[in-house]
């Protein structure tokens, strides 16, 4: 997906509060990371098993996926924007139907005009 971890260690209890989070506790050693790799492991994850039906006949899962949020709680907007593309260009490549719906409250810019968004 183009990303780079940069974790960094922690080396005392500190407690944060961002604004429109929660109180976060961290362990003493534990790592941090400045974006939410969590959600794109965990959409990455699910495309993955969509694609994998899409390019495999005997494997049974459904060609549909709706995603909701997909930068979910932090993302940066270079990162989702990049991974609306990859998304994109790995769907181009698909010969058999299926559907992908996706929501975001940042749309890549590339994408207007393409046929492939709804909304404003």
């Amino acid at each position: 997906l183009g990303l780079r971890l940069r974790p960094r260690r922690v080396d005392r209890d500190t407690r944060r509060t961002q604004p429109g989070q929660q109180t976060v506790l961290r362990e003493a050693g534990s790592i941090q990371c400045p974006w939410r790799w969590v959600d794109v492991l965990k959409n990455a994850a699910i495309l993955s098993i969509l694609f994998a039906a899409c390019y495999d006949t005997e494997f049974w899962h459904p060609r549909f996926l709706l995603m909701d949020n997909i930068e979910d709680k932090g993302m940066e907007p270079v990162r989702t924007h990049n991974f609306q593309r990859l998304l994109i260009a790995e769907a181009q490549k698909v010969r058999v139907p299926f559907q992908v719906i996706f929501t975001t409250s940042m749309p890549d810019d590339s994408l207007e005009g393409s046929g492939l968004t709804v909304g404003p």
